[in-house]
């Protein structure tokens, strides 16, 4: 199996270099790090990352269901939100497909790895 490629979408830095070096613990390669939403959606089409770990609050003007919904649009990609707060609205603003996972910070790297996994593993069986 090839080593995927994940973009991580978080507009706190701190977090966002923690969870690149997690990933690359994990053997996964970081496609990059974007603090915006329209900065993801165009290094996403520009990249074709395997995933993308997106937090919902971000810089600029696009959230970060509004950069999930234009790259779904475009790409079937699979995301994985980043929170703090998954409000019942929220979650059904996010709920693209019925292939919808989040996580709520603080998390674990082992949450976080076991979500990433599961993910890969059923846009994979859904490919095939």
């Amino acid at each position: 199996m090839s080593k995927k490629s994940i973009l991580v979408v978080e507009d706190e830095r701190i977090i966002a270099e923690v969870i690149a070096q997690t990933l690359k613990n994990e053997g996964y390669i970081v496609a990059g790090i974007e603090s915006a939403g329209e900065q993801a959606v165009e290094t996403t089409l520009a990249r074709q990352p395997d995933m993308i770990l997106m937090d919902i609050e971000l810089e600029g003007e696009m959230n970060g269901i509004e950069a999930a919904n234009i790259i779904k649009s475009k790409i079937n990609i699979p995301v994985i939100y980043i929170t703090a707060h998954m409000s019942p609205s929220r979650k059904k603003r996010a709920k693209i497909e019925s292939n919808f996972e989040y996580i709520i910070k603080p998390f674990e790297n082992e949450i976080l790895i076991k979500h990433i996994v599961k993910m890969l593993q059923i846009y994979e069986a859904e490919s095939e």
